[in-house]
């Protein structure tokens, strides 16, 4: 699908993003299309950030995590549907949890919200959390195939 998208005329991409998402498109729907971009650009921009030497994790402040956090329940819903166990994230700033997924027996996931954000979308490798639970079901969290 990617190689025949850019065989097209670029001016011809430009007036398709113009036009917005189709209207059968989550992305259609403003409220869901603000969670759904915010995450992504944030999950694209450390996917930069991270595919560098030597990188680490930053520090974005209460503020950003926050924001983060408020939509990770929307999403981690859609992100982890295919997930075998029920699945938890606890904020390592507040303590707070949200279930991400319903279900028994359940994994938490402790870390900061950008980087609970990072392992939902599929960045394992990448995320700093940690993984809570019996050894067997966060294997199988583990072998779920995560993001869109």
């Amino acid at each position: 699908m990617s190689r025949r998208v850019g065989r097209r005329d670029f001016p011809v991409l430009v007036e398709k993003l113009r036009g917005g998402p189709p209207r059968l498109s989550p992305y259609a729907v403003p409220q869901l299309d603000s969670v759904l971009n915010t995450l992504e650009f944030f999950v694209h921009h450390e996917d930069i950030r991270r595919a560098q030497p030597g990188w680490s994790a930053r520090d974005l402040g209460d503020p950003r995590e926050k924001v983060l956090w408020s939509m990770l329940g929307t999403a981690g819903k859609g992100l982890l549907r295919g997930s075998p166990v029920g699945v938890t994230a606890e904020n390592a700033i507040t303590g707070s949890r949200k279930a991400l997924k319903t279900g028994a027996p359940t994994v938490t996931v402790r870390g900061l919200p950008s980087e609970i954000t990072l392992f939902v979308f599929g960045r394992r490798d990448q995320a700093r959390v940690e993984l809570l639970g019996d050894d067997a079901d966060v294997a199988g969290l583990n072998g779920t195939s995560l993001g869109i």
